[in-house]
C-alpha cells in the first residue's frame, strides 16, 4: 500500500514490477478526495491499468467533502436502487455539480476582470478628455488613478 497526495494524481507513472499484484487484479487506486475539475479525475483514475496491466479504482468520497460543490445530504437517493445505479447517480451529481461551481467561479473571475476593465477604461477617457482640453490638474488626477 502507498498513500500519495493529491499532486502526485496527476502525470506520476505508477509502475508495478509485482507479478503477484498484478495476477490479483493490479494496481487499485483509492481516491479519497473531490477533484475540482474532471480532467484531474480522469488522470487519477488513469494511474491504474499502467503499460497494459490489469488495475482498479474507486473513489469514496466524506459528505462533507462535497459541500464545496453545493452537495449537502443523500435526500434523494432511492434506497430501492442497486449499488450501481447509486454510484452512476452520485457520479452524475457531483460531476453536475462540479460543472456549475466551476462555471460559477469563471464567471465571477471575469465580472471582476470586467469591473476592473470598465474602471480603467472610464479612468483613460477621463485622463483623454482632461487633457485634449487641457485641464491639466484633472488630467493628473486621473493619470494617478491609471497607476497599478
Amino acid at each position: 500500500m502507498t498513500l500519495i497526495s493529491r499532486t502526485y494524481g496527476r502525470g506520476s507513472d505508477f509502475v508495478c514490477r509485482d507479478d503477484e499484484t498484478i495476477a490479483n487484479g493490479g494496481v487499485h487506486v483509492v481516491q479519497t478526495f473531490p477533484c475540482e475539475l474532471k480532467a484531474e479525475e480522469v488522470q487519477i483514475r488513469g494511474r491504474t491499468c499502467r503499460q497494459d496491466n490489469p488495475g482498479s479504482y474507486v473513489q469514496i468520497l466524506f459528505l462533507d467533502d462535497l459541500v464545496e460543490f453545493g452537495i449537502t445530504d443523500r435526500r434523494d437517493e432511492n434506497h430501492s436502487w442497486s449499488e450501481k445505479e447509486r454510484t452512476q447517480r452520485w457520479k452524475h451529481i457531483i460531476d453536475t455539480k462540479r460543472e456549475e461551481v466551476l462555471l460559477k467561479d469563471r464567471f465571477d473571475i471575469l465580472q471582476k476582470k470586467i469591473k476592473y476593465t470598465q474602471g480603467r477604461y472610464d479612468a483613460t477617457k477621463a485622463f483623454i478628455e482632461a487633457a485634449s482640453t487641457e485641464q491639466y490638474n484633472a488630467a493628473v488626477r486621473h493619470l494617478t488613478e491609471l497607476q497599478w
